[in-house]
């Protein structure tokens, strides 16, 4: 059964990957990549395989809550974060607070385009074909 355990994992992994992709810290593939220390080939190779995450997520998020879902989504995460922002939670005294709220927000609707079908049918109260038998 799916459940908030495995909805944070998605979360953490998809965090993992937006903000080892790029971040404003300077520690990240697209720093590793535009600083020439490493060889071309090793640093193609990380980009394909970083692409090919990327393309399995945006296709299952996609395919799972649609551009009407990504756009609520963005929606939802832009209001939360005026919110924080608002509310004096957060303080966007530097331009890279606000770049790491945008990729936070960018990976919390990945992760919850990776989980929908999961989490819609735990509401509806499906059964799942991997939960037969258990």
């Amino acid at each position: 059964m799916f459940g908030p355990v495995n909805f944070a994992l998605r979360w953490m992994f998809s965090l993992f990957l937006v903000f080892a992709t790029y971040n404003p810290s300077g520690v990240s593939f697209y720093h590793w990549a535009v600083s020439g220390w490493s060889p071309l080939t090793l640093v193609s190779v990380v980009g394909v395989a970083l692409l090919a995450i990327y393309v399995f997520l945006f296709r299952s998020t996609w395919r799972s809550i649609k551009l009407t879902g990504i756009m609520i989504g963005a929606v939802f995460m832009g209001l939360f974060n005026l919110m924080l922002i608002d509310l004096e939670i957060v303080a966007i005294d530097r331009a890279s607070i606000v770049v790491v709220m945008i990729l936070a927000s960018l990976a919390t609707i990945l992760s919850v385009g990776v989980s929908f079908s999961a989490i819609r049918a735990r509401l509806a109260g499906q059964i799942d074909s991997d939960d037969v038998g258990q």
